[in-house]
């Protein structure tokens, strides 16, 4: 009965150039600069660009789960 509930469609997709958009609109500024940081520091370690998926979610690499 489960599986009945689980989503067989993916609903939410990656739009690599509106990441930046929405980081430029974070207020205050001093919550930009912090989000700008933590960006950077998660393109160090993966190595990828960051990617807004949906409206809200910025993510940063892929992971595919099995």
């Amino acid at each position: 009965m489960a599986t009945d509930l689980m989503a067989t469609e993916q609903k939410t997709f990656p739009n690599p150039d509106a990441a930046e958009q929405d980081l430029a609109a974070v207020e205050p500024v001093r919550r930009q600069h912090d989000s700008r940081a933590l960006i950077e520091r998660m393109r160090a370690v993966t190595r990828a660009d960051p990617q807004l998926w949906g409206l809200t979610i910025v993510g940063v690499g892929r992971y595919t789960y099995r």
